[in-house]
């Protein structure tokens, strides 16, 4: 699979060990960072059954720090964030949901728009992602 082109939304299919390297995103010490981590991606997951993990093809090397979700294309993107936080980046195609948590994404997977939560985030602050969730993902088909 030929690496994804972050400047637009493009075309996903389900790839190679997508799981490989997604211990290595978070310190072993800090297990709420991957709990935040792997709650946000199950959820973007549930949203239908037509979606599933991209496994990003490696450059020069290097593999993304992040986890990517589609169904047709990207619709969000889960990994670390700055100071201690996990980064969820969403991928609006059309209309941009109301929302003060976001903000414009650029380099982040495909994601127009992301938003940080913090290690100590609890069950309700990843339930309240799941409007925003549905929104990319309805946007992404």
């Amino acid at each position: 699979m030929e690496p994804v082109d972050d400047t637009e939304a493009a075309q996903v299919a389900p790839t190679g060990d997508v799981d490989a390297g997604t211990d290595d995103l978070y310190p072993a010490e800090d297990t709420g960072l991957r709990a935040v981590h792997d709650a946000v991606v199950m959820l973007a997951e549930g949203l239908g059954e037509d979606t599933h993990r991209v496994a990003s093809a490696p450059v020069d090397g290097l593999v993304e720090p992040w986890v990517r979700v589609a169904r047709t294309t990207e619709f969000a993107t889960v990994g670390p964030g700055p100071d201690g936080t996990v980064r969820v980046g969403l991928a609006f195609a059309d209309e941009v949901p109301p929302d003060e948590r976001l903000s414009p994404a650029g380099g982040f997977g495909a994601a127009t728009h992301c938003l940080d939560l913090p290690a100590d985030c609890d069950e309700d602050d990843i339930r309240a992602l799941e409007p925003l969730l549905e929104a990319a993902y309805l946007q992404n088909g």
